[in-house]
């Protein structure tokens, strides 16, 4: 499947004023396996240009496509470039799938994670990983090494997609995964996240599949025998239950976490008003409105999490 293809974004003062389009300079073709890859060139140009931008000096934040693998190979312009100072926000991190990842939409700043930030005055690092939302060690151990003064994960949906692990492997990842991070943050607050609905997939467990439709489109649903439940199977239905579970074990023992229901994202009640366009991943709407949500029930006064009690753990080395 060709990936995605989205645009450069300029801001001033959080105002979108110049997009570019990407250029693609070579597409790399990997096997289902991953076995196998190949390289086409097909530019040989890779400048991106914003040519509208107001005179005088300014501060320009300079979004990336967040679908693309870019090289930046050099910043240049017709008056000096400087790097910024900078934001002086608290600074979120933010892991995730694919879902979180945000490839479909056109622009970098519609990215849940980024819509949620700009809501609640944040400086986000994005670490949604399409399909890549595991529990691995080495991306706990990212975490604990950066600074930040607040640490989201939503997990579940990879894990049951791939039927990577079941529900004694679950929980005990989970904590292991949590504990890494906590050896750069012992006192920073988590908010611990399950996905959101997947419909007519939410109880049957995976590993999933991608149906082809006749009208161009495709399907992804999970495509597990339901009588594997019984044996230990993992569903997103009970993925959720083991992560609130999780939560309230470490709540309990004194610990600076929250849970957020995925549910309270996108939930039954969201199926007519907005329909996946996969019967999986969001589309551009969907996105932010699980971004202004996901800012309210995190981060608003009377949130998990409220904005205006996080400090500057983010100028610290953890």
């Amino acid at each position: 499947m060709p990936g995605s293809r989205n645009r450069f974004l300029a801001q001033i003062d959080g105002v979108t004023v110049a997009t570019a389009e990407a250029p693609v300079d070579r597409v790399l073709h990997v096997s289902i396996t991953g076995e196998e890859a190949t390289t086409t060139a097909s530019s040989d140009s890779s400048l991106v240009e914003f040519g509208s931008l107001p005179l005088g000096e300014k501060t320009v934040t300079v979004f990336l496509p967040q679908g693309m693998i870019i090289d930046l190979l050099d910043v240049d312009g017709d008056a000096p470039v400087i790097a910024a100072a900078e934001t002086g926000l608290p600074v979120w991190i933010h892991h995730g799938s694919s879902i979180s990842h945000c490839v479909e939409p056109e622009l970098p700043t519609s990215v849940w994670p980024v819509v949620s930030a700009a809501i609640a005055g944040l400086d986000v690092i994005n670490l949604g990983f399409g399909g890549q939302c595991m529990l691995d060690p080495f991306v706990a151990d990212s975490i604990a090494a950066t600074p930040a003064d607040v640490i989201s994960v939503k997990v579940g949906v990879n894990i049951v997609g791939a039927r990577s692990m079941d529900q004694r492997t679950f929980v005990p990842a989970l904590h292991g995964f949590l504990d890494r991070v906590r050896q750069g943050h012992p006192d920073t607050p988590i908010v611990l996240a399950s996905s959101i609905l997947w419909p007519g997939s939410d109880d049957i467990p995976g590993p999933s599949d991608v149906e082809f439709l006749a009208d161009g489109g495709v399907r992804c649903h999970t495509n597990g025998d339901p009588a594997d439940i019984a044996k230990g199977a993992l569903t997103l239905a009970n993925s959720r239950r083991h992560v609130e579970h999780v939560v309230t074990m470490r709540v309990n023992a004194g610990e600076n976490i929250a849970y957020l229901n995925g549910l309270a994202l996108y939930g039954p009640a969201d199926l007519l008003r907005h329909p996946l366009p996969d019967s999986l991943h969001p589309d551009t709407e969907l996105y932010a409105e699980i971004g202004r949500r996901f800012a309210h029930i995190a981060f608003g006064e009377d949130g998990l999490v409220p904005r205006s009690t996080l400090g500057q753990f983010s100028r610290r080395t953890p």
